[in-house]
């Protein structure tokens, strides 16, 4: 092959030679035919000949024109007038004859050289303009030197340059072997093939990989890096074959690249980039050092963080605004105009005080919008988020976006630990601050509550609650376990102390479980009857806001068959409520200071508790409306909500009780009475027929309502986690009804596609 290579070198090299020489010959033969032509033309006496004789063989311009051919070598010379007739020629025939090449740009003034082919074959041509005394065009000079003898020079030089030639083979044959016989000890009898193999293979696996490479020789200098390793220490293609510690800083980096640092996935920063790196020893006495950058992904954690802050305290600020107006719209409802003005007031001035206070202390707008959203968590959380008065941030910093992430991460772990050390303490009987209503916010000590005037809730209505809280234990006998009144309700804090004991002893003897029997006797009477204990439907209201809950209990204290079992504010005291109390109905709040109120009903199930549970919640989103159904929500409310929507609810768990009672089997009537009870809870019959759940046809509400444009029943299935046919069954439910639109989609084969939008 080498040998091959050279003999076509050669070959390529001198045809590339011989190319050019052929053309400067032939343009050597064309100056000189025009020079000769220029000379034949200045000669004066020709213009006169042409002017004062006719065209002949023994005239005086033929004889000038041998004269000229002999003494310069030229094949022909050629004289014309201005009609193109010849006055002489080689030839004595062609004499008087028209040429048999266009003189057209001669007699035009122009000088012209050529290759073309006339009578005497192909030659190699000048024409010149024939002037006279005055300047004036009166003939043409052509001159042709004939073509053979270019190329017999040609020719003549041939011998020479191919001996040139074959002798520049000859030395690059050698060569080629020698080169080949030292190539092959070099790379062990390797093939090219295999070495070309080898040489993509190893780019692709530099320039692919997402991880730094380094090759350094056994003198520490670098001799390879790819794109990867360039970036992450800040080098260049340059610092090729330059010893590491000349283009590194000194530091934990170049020790852990030269090996005074061993181990495997070192930990390592450069250039603000954290690394993570191996170090692998070659035979040569070498080593090739890996890089991973674990930047990217702490960046992406921050920002991950970041984010869920942000989300986090969006979700609380809307928890605390739905708060807000679901307790507005129940002191309303409950006619307590002048206490839904306080509220107002004080909720408005909290808020202006609260936000008044960062701006003045942290001038700069993004950390003070961060402040006021964790203040917002923490009150959620039952920690209290204060500002050192003698804080004083400037409006001018250097970065900040990265002082809000730093800030927002040392927020979120302080909440986190006051939270756990807050859940501890409550255990321990420890006394717990938390934040209360709309007082509680930034700047503000957690608080408890006046036990004679509760925030947001008359005081009658206080008194009224107790009452029937009293009449409520006197009718549940001794066998019951004792419930709280209003006033001593948990706040996040220390219970208060009762004014009156109404629940007795055992008598003596008697086993210490009789109580917690004698409850799990009334519930189970009470699943199997129309009513609880007392011929009541209790029900505990679980919700972080104390004036939330107390609305909900008042909502509560109105329907007729309920009434109040007690009122908690964190998961924990539901949960140990439920361990010592009882109650048939639950209504329970989602966002809870130390759990969700879904995890809370996992942990109930897994105790055996089966109290049913009806969610009250600002939560709109659809996983939680998903969760809440497979957990086994029987209804979803969506605060703030009226009084008459809680009613049906309520109204709509009896009629779901009243089914259910007595037991035996069931027919297909008596079935969809039973979750035609539960359903038309929501809607009213009216609105949705037997067999339709109304949670299930809110949730393909939300679906529909949360959609950028029509959905297709299986669109709608997979985001609602349902089946096609229950799916399509809701919304042609919808669609009659109203409230959705069907529109078809045509596609290019098949029948049409329905898509249903949410009018």
């Amino acid at each position: 092959m080498q040998l091959a290579i050279a003999t076509g070198v050669t070959v390529l090299a001198t045809g590339l030679f011989l190319r050019p020489l052929g053309s400067q010959l032939d343009d050597q033969a064309m100056r000189r035919a025009l020079a000769i032509a220029q000379t034949t033309a200045s000669e004066p006496r020709l213009v006169t000949a042409l002017q004062h004789t006719r065209p002949s063989a023994g005239g005086p311009v033929q004889a000038a024109a041998d004269r000229i051919r002999r003494s310069t070598g030229a094949e022909y010379v050629v004289i014309m007038d201005r009609r193109g007739i010849r006055w002489s020629h080689t030839s004595p025939d062609e004499i008087g004859k028209h040429v048999s090449t266009s003189p057209e740009e001669a007699l035009a003034g122009h000088e012209v050289m050529q290759i073309d082919n006339g009578t005497l074959g192909r030659s190699a041509r000048g024409k010149v303009p024939l002037r006279d005394a005055d300047g004036r065009i009166v003939g043409a000079v052509s001159v042709g030197i004939a073509y053979e003898t270019v190329r017999g020079r040609l020719l003549g030089a041939l011998p020479g340059m191919l001996a040139y030639a074959g002798g520049a083979l000859a030395v690059g044959a050698l060569a080629a072997y020698l080169v080949s016989r030292r190539l092959q000890r070099r790379t062990h009898d390797l093939a090219f093939s295999d070495i070309s193999s080898l040489l993509a293979e190893r780019e692709a696996m530099l320039h692919g990989i997402r991880e730094g490479v380094v090759a350094l020789d056994a003198h520490g200098r670098i001799r390879l890096m790819n794109d990867e390793a360039q970036r992450l220490l800040d080098l260049r293609a340059e610092d090729t074959g330059q010893p590491l510690e000349a283009v590194l800083p000194p530091g934990r980096t170049t020790d852990v690249l030269a090996g005074r640092v061993t181990g495997a996935d070192l930990l390592t920063v450069s250039g603000g980039r954290v690394l993570v790196a191996n170090r692998m020893p070659t035979d040569d006495g070498g080593a090739v050092a890996t890089l991973r950058d674990r930047t990217e992904l702490e960046r992406l954690g921050r920002e991950l963080d970041g984010t869920r802050g942000l989300i986090d305290a969006l979700r609380a600020q809307d928890h605390e605004h739905a708060n807000r107006m679901h307790t507005l719209l129940g002191l309303l409802e409950l006619e307590l105009h002048e206490e839904a003005v306080e509220f107002i007031t004080e909720a408005v001035g909290v808020h202006r005080a609260t936000a008044e206070q960062v701006t003045e202390r942290v001038h700069d707008p993004l950390l003070a919008a961060l402040l006021v959203g964790k203040a917002t968590v923490a009150t959620e959380r039952g920690v209290s988020l204060r500002i050192a008065e003698d804080t004083l941030l400037p409006d001018r910093l250097v970065d900040p976006p990265g002082l809000v992430t730093i800030v927002g991460n040392l927020i979120d772990n302080a909440l986190d630990a006051a939270g756990r050390f807050g859940r501890a303490a409550g255990r321990g009987g420890a006394v717990r601050g938390r934040p209360y209503g709309a007082a509680a916010g930034l700047g503000h000590r957690a608080r408890r509550p006046r036990r004679p005037a509760r925030p947001g809730v008359h005081r009658g209505l206080v008194h009224q609650e107790a009452a029937r809280a009293r009449t409520a234990r006197h009718r549940a006998g001794p066998g019951a376990p004792p419930r709280r009144a209003p006033g001593r309700q948990r706040t996040g804090g220390r219970p208060r102390r009762r004014r009156r004991r109404v629940h007795r002893r055992p008598p003596r003897g008697a086993d210490r479980g009789t109580g917690r029997r004698a409850a799990d006797r009334d519930r189970r009477a009470a699943m199997t009857s129309d009513t609880g204990p007392g011929g009541l439907i209790e029900v505990l209201v679980v919700d972080d806001d104390v004036r939330v809950a107390r609305v909900n209990a008042a909502y509560v204290g109105k329907v007729p068959g309920f009434r109040i079992a007690g009122q908690v504010h964190t998961a924990a005291d539901a949960l140990a409520f439920l361990e010592r109390g009882h109650a048939d109905l639950v209504l329970l709040d989602h966002y809870l200071p130390d759990e969700t109120g879904l995890a809370l009903v996992g942990r109930l199930r897994q105790r055996g508790h089966h109290t049913d549970i009806i969610m009250v919640t600002a939560a709109r989103d659809i996983g939680t409306v998903q969760a809440a159904m497979r957990n086994g929500a029987l209804q979803y409310l969506v605060k703030p909500f009226t009084f008459a929507g809680l009613r049906a609810k309520l109204e709509g768990y009896a009629a779901l009780r009243r089914a259910l009672a007595g037991g035996g089997e069931a027919g297909q009537d008596q079935v969809d009475r039973i979750f035609g009870a539960l359903g038309g809870a929501s809607a009213g019959p009216a609105e949705l027929p037997k067999g339709h759940s109304a949670l299930t046809a809110d949730l393909v509400r939300e679906v529909l309502r949360g959609a950028d444009g029509p959905l297709s029943a299986q669109e709608v299935a997979e985001r609602a986690s349902l089946s096609r046919q229950t799916a399509q069954r809701y919304l042609k439910l919808l669609e009659r009804t109203g409230r959705v639109r069907l529109s078809l989609k045509y596609g290019e084969t098949g029948r049409p596609e329905h898509r249903y939008d949410w009018v």
